[in-house]
């Protein structure tokens, strides 16, 4: 029989242990784990507490103490397994460089990708020319057709013009047409265009715009004569094309984009894969790179792929230059979502979720649990959870990890502040989380990606 001192002892050391080291274990939780899903940490201090409760050696404990022990040894041993899972997976990110490609198909959906997105390495931008290298005068060539949208041109090139007074002598403009005048989507004629040269210098960049929906009939004159040319232009190694938005269309119609990587406006990517079905059509890029074939996302995606095309042929200086005298504080990479995070998810009708969504919106690094989101929507968070799936297509936690993932970002690419400062300021408890949430919607890590930011800043 165990004496009255005996039954009261392991309670008191119990509470003991809690009441010292409670606010340990609630730290290590919030900073090792994501505080929900994998409370591995915490059970493990408190395995290892219950392991120093037996005065005695463990053969010598009655049946309950070495079932008390027995239990805290088995959850000593999981978490310790988990922790080397995570040991080991932090150690293959600190040796990654850049992520592979991952295996074609069909149509892709990325979650982001730091740099160009790049198909293979099938040779340099040109040929017999080193990067950087403003001695060939590139004659830049924009095949416009009816319904054009304008920004699809004038962003192009307005940037190939800043560049060539950057360095000149690099860039020659040419507005080449099926015909002479042509209207644009916004009601604007644009006349006096070149007809369509029979054949185009050596290191020529060729420009396909796009055009509204309403005038892409790929099936009319226009655009067949214009896939015939472009067809025939390529035929010269050394020419490189530029796709804007439903220019891809175009190239596909031309036999370009066989067996190639590419992209083009989220309204048309279906379109593409049915047009083109050997070409691997990525429906989440800004812009693809495939050898010598570059495609891009809709409207100001084009811009961003000229920046990434200037600074591939004159380095990132110039194209840094550019940038900033177009007021273009953040030039995005091919790697990049064409939808942005702030306005994903809202394609509904739902007040009470935009009323959640709009809050969160003004201050993604406020302590958003589920019960402040419900008390926003002034509802339960069950059923709030329930709405955004079925109106948002998301959770409410995953809603707030994206937004704060989408600023982190911003701050990785724009500032010099270390993890912890971004996790603080994005609303992660510590730099630890930041990654662990990051690489649920991004392919690099944060410091890979501010690596392939940096040249462009």
């Amino acid at each position: 029989m165990r004496s009255e001192a005996e039954r009261w002892f392991p309670g008191l050391i119990l509470a003991i242990h809690v009441l010292c080291f409670w606010p340990i274990w609630s730290w290590y939780a919030a900073r090792m784990t994501d505080g929900s899903d994998e409370p591995w940490g915490m059970a493990a201090l408190v395995a290892a507490l219950l392991l120093t409760w037996p005065k005695r050696r463990a053969w010598t404990l009655r049946t309950d103490d070495r079932l008390l022990w027995a239990a805290a040894l088995l959850t000593f041993c999981i978490a310790g397994w988990r922790a080397l899972i995570d040991a080991r997976g932090a150690w293959q990110r600190l040796g990654e460089r850049s992520a592979d490609l991952p295996v074609p198909s069909r149509v892709k959906l990325s979650a982001g990708h730091h740099g160009a997105h790049r198909a293979g390495a099938r040779g340099p931008l040109r040929r017999g020319q080193a990067r950087g290298d403003a001695a060939v005068v590139r004659t830049v060539l924009f095949a416009i057709l009816p319904e054009v949208v304008l920004l699809d041109v004038a962003g192009a090139s307005e940037a190939f013009r800043i560049a060539e007074r950057e360095a000149p002598g690099s860039y020659r403009l040419r507005f080449v047409s099926t015909q002479s005048t042509v209207r644009a989507a916004v009601g604007l004629h644009l006349d006096k265009l070149e007809p369509l040269p029979e054949r185009v210098p050596d290191h020529s960049v060729v420009v396909v715009t796009g055009v509204t929906s309403k005038g892409l009939r790929l099936d009319s004159a226009p655009a067949t004569t214009l896939a015939r040319w472009l067809k025939h232009t390529m035929t010269n190694e050394t020419v490189t094309l530029l796709c804007v938005c439903a220019g891809a269309l175009l190239a596909a119609k031309a036999g370009l984009l066989q067996r190639r990587e590419c992209t083009t406006h989220h309204h048309h990517i279906d379109d593409l894969a049915r047009l083109e079905p050997t070409a691997t059509v990525h429906a989440n890029r800004i812009f693809v790179e495939d050898g010598r074939v570059f495609t891009s996302a809709g409207v100001t995606a084009g811009l961003d792929l000229t920046l990434h095309v200037i600074g591939r042929q004159l380095g990132h200086q110039v194209a840094a230059n550019v940038a900033r005298d177009l007021v273009v504080y953040m030039r995005r990479s091919g790697g990049d979502p064409q939808l942005s995070p702030w306005v994903m998810h809202r394609n509904h009708v739902h007040p009470v979720l935009h009323r959640v969504q709009d809050a969160v919106i003004k201050d993604p690094a406020a302590h958003w649990s589920a019960a402040r989101l419900a008390a926003v929507a002034c509802m339960s968070s069950r059923n709030l959870a329930r709405l955004f799936a079925e109106h948002a297509r998301c959770s409410p936690l995953d809603y707030v990890q994206r937004l704060r993932v989408a600023l982190a970002r911003e701050l990785v690419s724009n500032s010099e502040l270390g993890m912890e400062r971004v996790a603080e300021k994005t609303g992660f408890s510590s730099a630890h989380q930041l990654r662990r949430v990051w690489r649920r919607w991004e392919e690099t890590t944060p410091t890979a990606h501010r690596a392939a930011a940096s040249p462009v800043r």
